[in-house]
């Protein structure tokens, strides 16, 4: 995603738009708070995170120690060390618009279903057509979410 490069660039949390009025603005916030979560490094002022990708030369490319410790935490790579307990849930459901802004969500929810199927672990994945980010979603809620998690609760609510 090429916004990686607005990310990277932020330097402080007072750099930050308060109100960001686009994907482009928004997503450095989202990808700091994340960090935040995934690569905290209180050694490193300003943000106090390590972010997984550095523009050098022009060009994205992984920057470490952020990189691992993004890696180390995604579902996409636990898969296989808790398909066990994948297996125990009663469901799992995605799915992804197919003009969604974010072009590495859909890719990561491919990847995801994609591991899922090979370590044969039941779930459903949809690409609804026409759908962005942000749009369909009260719709979604109605009629696939609610939907999906009612099939699945037992007798005794959980």
């Amino acid at each position: 995603n090429p916004w990686w490069a607005n990310a990277d660039r932020l330097q402080s949390r007072a750099a930050m738009k308060s109100d960001p009025g686009s994907t482009e603005e928004s997503f450095p916030i989202f990808v700091t708070a994340l960090a935040a979560a995934l690569s905290p490094n209180p050694e490193r002022p300003g943000l106090y995170v390590d972010l997984p990708f550095a523009s050098i030369d022009g060009q994205l490319r992984p920057s470490e120690p952020g990189y691992s410790a993004w890696k180390s935490r995604m579902p996409l790579y636990l898969a296989g060390q808790y398909q066990d307990n994948l297996r125990r849930l009663s469901g799992i459901g995605m799915d992804v618009g197919a003009e969604d802004e974010y072009a590495h969500i859909a890719a990561g929810a491919r990847a995801w279903s994609r591991q899922l199927a090979s370590l044969g672990i039941a779930h459903s994945f949809e690409v609804y057509a026409e759908g962005t980010h942000t749009s369909m979603i009260r719709k979604r809620i109605e009629t696939r979410l609610l939907p999906f998690f009612g099939s699945r609760m037992t007798d005794d609510g959980q």
